[in-house]
């Protein structure tokens, strides 16, 4: 317990930019989700992927020399399996992630109330297999551009901040949100 103790203090400055980071991700997301509900369709699937795809980009680029920009426990599942990220900060950042993420539900169920499901993913004719199967795909999908683009030395590393947002676009049309 002593360690652990010893370890979130060491990695305070990274769990406050991946709670921050994981706040923001999920308040403007999140939030689109909403305001596209609100507004009766205005921001539309593939605004909200945009919103979505802008946020990480910006994340990246302004963070994510803090800690990594991971900003989902997947992430940092990933990069821990891969030999990327140490073990011992795994639980802080997952414990971060949470605590940003709650903060922004939190936040935005105070401002808007309970609006679009609070942003869920909802299967499509309540098809849970296929919700399954996509999500499926597409967290594949981006976890495979991670970990070419932001942690493979041979790739363009100024590039990971475009090509990761890029590729969550096709979520637009393949799931409903609300």
């Amino acid at each position: 317990m002593k360690s652990f103790i010893r370890e979130v203090s060491q990695s305070r400055r990274e769990a406050l930019a991946e709670a921050i980071g994981t706040f923001i991700l999920v308040f403007a997301g999140t939030g689109a989700v909403m305001v596209n509900d609100i507004s009766g369709g205005a921001v539309t699937h593939v605004g909200i992927s945009f919103v979505f795809g802008g946020v990480v980009a910006a994340l990246i680029y302004s963070i994510g020399h803090l800690s990594g920009a991971h900003f989902n426990p997947a992430v940092t599942l990933a990069f821990w399996t891969s030999g990327f990220f140490p073990k011992r900060r795994v639980l802080i950042y997952i414990m971060a992630q949470l605590l940003g993420a709650i903060c922004a539900s939190s936040l935005l169920l105070t401002s808007l109330g309970r609006v679009a499901n609070m942003g869920a993913t909802i299967p499509l004719n309540g098809n849970w297999w296929q919700s399954l199967v996509l999500e499926t795909v597409l967290t594949f999908i981006l976890m495979f551009v991670i970990l070419g683009s932001g942690l493979d030395r041979r790739a363009h590393i100024n590039f990971a901040g475009l090509a990761l947002p890029l590729c969550g676009l096709p979520k637009a049309s393949l799931l409903r949100w609300g």
